[in-house]
C-alpha cells in the first residue's frame, strides 16, 4: 500500500512497521519506485529507484521530515518523466550543480569553436553541426567544465544516440566532439582529446557489397550482359564475335 503522512511520521529505527523488531536498517516502498530508509538511528531519508540502460539505479531525494512525503512524491514523477525520455536523471542532477554553460565549460568552448570555424562552411553543414550538439551533447556534458568530462561520460551520452538506433549520427557527433577537444587543446583551454578513446568503442555502420563475380547472382547478371552485347554486335553487323578480343569479326 502506498504511504500515508501519518505512516511515515510513525515510522522508527529498530522496529518495523509490523511491530516486529530489527537491528538492521530497512525500507518502506510507497509506489513508483519511491521509498523511505529507516536507520537505526538518524533521519530517515527518500529515495527514488529506477531502471535506465538497462541497469539500476537509485537516487537520493532528501530526508524526512525537510522534504514531505508529497515533496518527495513531485521529485519521483520529475525524474520519471526525465527517465521516460531516455535522460538519466543522475547525470541530469550533477550537471546542473556546475555553472551553467560557465566560462571553460564543455558548451562554452563548443560554441567558440563553432563560431569561428563555420563561418568557412556551407550554411547547411553549420546549422547541421551545432544542432547535433544543442540535441545530443548539451543538455548532458554542455554545463561540465571542459577538463572533468572523463571518456566513460562521453560514451554514456554517445550511447543514448545508438539507443535510438542512428549509428551514424553516433559517428559524426563523436567526431564533432573530437573536433571540439582537439580546439580547447591548441588554444590551452582544455588538456586533452578525451572522444579519441572512444575510436572502436562504438560499432561501425555496415558497409553494403556490390556482388562480386564470384557470387552465382553477379556473375549470372555479368553473363547476361554479356551475352546482350553479343547479340547486338551480330544483329548490327552480322558475323561472329571473337570473346577473347571483344571483336566483332566480319564473316
Amino acid at each position: 500500500m502506498p504511504l500515508t503522512d501519518i505512516k511515515t511520521k510513525s515510522l522508527k529505527g529498530g522496529v518495523k512497521p509490523n511491530g516486529d523488531k530489527t537491528k538492521k536498517p530497512y525500507r518502506v516502498t510507497d509506489e513508483k519506485g519511491l521509498y523511505i530508509e529507516v536507520p537505526l538511528k538518524g533521519r530517515k531519508r527518500w529515495r527514488f529507484k529506477f531502471r535506465i540502460g538497462g541497469k539500476e539505479k537509485r537516487l537520493s531525494l532528501g530526508v524526512y521530515p525537510e522534504v514531505t512525503l508529497k515533496s518527495a512524491r513531485k521529485k519521483r514523477d520529475e525524474y520519471r518523466a526525465l527517465v521516460a525520455d531516455g535522460v538519466d536523471p543522475s547525470i541530469m542532477r550533477k550537471v546542473k550543480k556546475l555553472t551553467v554553460a560557465g566560462e571553460g565549460s564543455f558548451e562554452s568552448i563548443a560554441r567558440e569553436w563553432h563560431g569561428k570555424f563555420g563561418k568557412n562552411w556551407s550554411d547547411s553543414h553549420t546549422a547541421r553541426t551545432i544542432k547535433h550538439l544543442e540535441n545530443n551533447i548539451f543538455p548532458w556534458l554542455g554545463a561540465m567544465p571542459i577538463n572533468d568530462i572523463k571518456p566513460v561520460e562521453l560514451l554514456a551520452t554517445l550511447k543514448r544516440i545508438e539507443s535510438r538506433g542512428a549509428l551514424d549520427t553516433v559517428h559524426r557527433v563523436r567526431g564533432i566532439c573530437s573536433s571540439v577537444f582537439k580546439y580547447a587543446v591548441t588554444t590551452g583551454q582544455g588538456e586533452r582529446n578525451q572522444a579519441a578513446d572512444l575510436i572502436g568503442a562504438i560499432p561501425r555502420t555496415e558497409t553494403k557489397h556490390h556482388a562480386a563475380i564470384t557470387d552465382p547472382v553477379g556473375e549470372q547478371t555479368i553473363q547476361a550482359i554479356e551475352a546482350g552485347n553479343i547479340i547486338r554486335v551480330l544483329i548490327q553487323g552480322g558475323g561472329r564475335f571473337n570473346r577473347q578480343s571483344q571483336h566483332h569479326v566480319r564473316g
